[in-house]
């Protein structure tokens, strides 16, 4: 009995003693961040740890952090990425977020060489491929949930000066991550099916007019499919803004910070604020501005399924918009109060503005006062 036990005792006591000297989670961060003070820096080998180091302990708060730091920078040197930029004409040196010096393509003359792709690809690259990154990025920082969190990055794993962030800086990062995300599911719900050098050709030759009449369906829905997760992302990010701000607002002043609070910027930050709840609350129904009592939104519609930016757009010259052509005012109920002349006024202040000859064909240039 003894002997058969023998090599499961020694087996055991082998483990118990080697136990100690498994890599942690901690261990794994550490050798992260040496890999992005290293020169030249290695984000993908970072990458990897800190990936690691989640699997290992996915509670872990600088794991987290760091791994959604990381999985962001990785992307332009992932397949999808590196093929679209080289896609597009970026040169592969340089392709560094920390130092970006990678150029575009360009043509002898010193104009930017178009890329031979539809416009679309753009979208579907940023669907498809790097929005589970950036989802993945906002869901660690979520683990982040000790308001007392606190995390200093070194001058050399930034590439320029050291940075601390705290629980009020996650939030605001979380934010943004989920205005991309809406960014990226509102573009890719675009009919952008035609190929960009087209495009390009159409607006030398006719302007905006020739973009208009060529291309019927652009900016019309190719999917709807996202709405409801862009309308989602949007409330999250509004939520997640809020809480960080107010963190920040009330922390004490340093200089280090990721975001650093400007009391000069107080009062215009509270009436941003204040909108972006209205904005919020909209998705329910109209709401009266707080920051304009004559005007009020309905945030809900903008997520409506039958508003294209394309039925808002008015008739062009070629570059120009013409007076009057507006198609609706209001842009499908999504803002009340405005008259034509206030939103063609607004216009003007991008666009310059023609008056169509009741009879013929004949545009004038009129300006706005």
């Amino acid at each position: 009995m003894i002997r058969k036990t023998a090599p499961l005792i020694i087996a055991a006591f082998i483990a118990f003693a080697t136990a100690g000297h498994c890599t942690t989670a901690d261990d794994l961060v550490i050798q992260g961040r040496d890999y992005l003070k290293a020169s030249p820096r290695n984000i993908n080998a970072a990458n990897l740890k800190f990936s690691n180091a989640v699997a290992q302990e996915p509670n872990n708060p600088n794991a987290n952090v760091f791994r959604a730091i990381t999985r962001v920078l990785v992307l332009p040197n992932q397949s999808a990425g590196s093929n679209f930029l080289n896609k597009i004409g970026i040169s592969k040196q340089g392709r560094d977020l920390f130092n970006w010096t990678a150029k575009i393509a360009t043509t002898s003359d010193g104009s930017v060489k178009v890329p031979s792709m539809k416009a679309s690809e753009a979208t579907d690259l940023l669907r498809n491929n790097i929005l589970p990154d950036w989802l993945g990025a906002e869901t660690n920082l979520a683990k982040i949930t000790d308001t007392n969190f606190t995390l200093t990055l070194t001058a050399e794993e930034t590439g320029s000066s050291a940075v601390t962030l705290d629980y009020g800086d996650i939030q605001l990062f979380r934010a943004g991550l989920k205005v991309g995300a809406l960014f990226i599911y509102t573009t890719h719900a675009w009919n952008l099916d035609a190929q960009i050098a087209d495009i390009i050709k159409v607006a030398n030759d006719s302007g905006l007019k020739g973009i208009a009449d060529n291309y019927p369906k652009l900016l019309t829905y190719a999917t709807t499919a996202d709405l409801a997760t862009a309308k989602a992302a949007f409330q999250s990010a509004v939520s997640l803004y809020l809480t960080g701000s107010q963190f920040i607002r009330n922390r004490t002043a340093v200089d280090n910070q990721l975001f650093n609070w400007d009391a000069s910027m107080s009062s215009s930050e509270e009436k941003f604020r204040l909108t972006l709840i209205d904005l919020t609350n909209s998705l329910a129904g109209p709401v009266t501005l707080s920051q304009n009592q004559n005007c009020s939104v309905n945030a809900a519609q903008f997520f409506n399924a039958t508003n294209t930016i394309r039925s808002f757009l008015p008739s062009f010259g070629r570059k120009e918009f013409i007076l009057g052509s507006l198609p609706d005012p209001t842009f499908g109920g999504i803002v009340s109060g405005l008259t034509r002349s206030e939103v063609e006024k607004t216009v003007a202040s991008k666009l310059s503005p023609l008056l169509r000859a009741p009879r013929g064909d004949i545009v004038k240039r009129f300006v706005i006062h």
